[in-house]
């Protein structure tokens, strides 16, 4: 039902006029893309270190949450925690010790799974788009305008 030649086959001339629907879709989808960065949200979690030696963290991270840091000397990193100790925190390649991090956050559970629904929505409605491209071409067909 969809083939290549039928996807591109519409677009417009150089100076064909946009058609207002195209503008719309076009622009719904901008609105929705952009929207999902707005999606993830991050926790801060501060990091105290007691006279002893032992650090605090003012929230627990589990391995399996993202967490975005920044070292004292200005690096930043975002990655999914594998392993969580006493005096460091790792993801699958990369070690950082308590004492190096400036500042972290955790990236809130409920925000991924809002930002995967948001996707999956945007993926659907990018689908239906197609769909009622490929039907409108289909009416301007079967009125002899092809």
């Amino acid at each position: 039902m969809f083939s290549k030649a039928s996807l591109f086959s519409r677009l417009p001339e150089k100076n064909e006029p946009v058609s207002p629907m195209r503008w719309t879709r076009v622009t719904a989808v901008v609105v929705i893309v952009s929207m999902l960065s707005a999606c993830v949200s991050y926790t801060p979690i501060s990091i105290q270190t007691s006279a002893d030696g032992n650090v605090r963290l003012s929230a627990p991270i589990q391995p399996g949450d993202r967490v975005r840091l920044v070292k004292k000397d200005g690096e930043t990193s975002e990655f999914r925690v594998a392993v969580v100790e006493e005096d460091r925190i790792s993801s699958e390649s990369i070690t950082y010790e308590f004492n190096e991090i400036q500042s972290m956050e955790v990236v809130s559970a409920d925000s991924e799974r809002a930002t995967l629904i948001i996707l999956i929505g945007v993926v659907a409605i990018g689908a239906g788009f197609a769909l009622l491209n490929e039907i409108e071409d289909d009416l301007d067909c079967a009125i002899g305008d092809c």
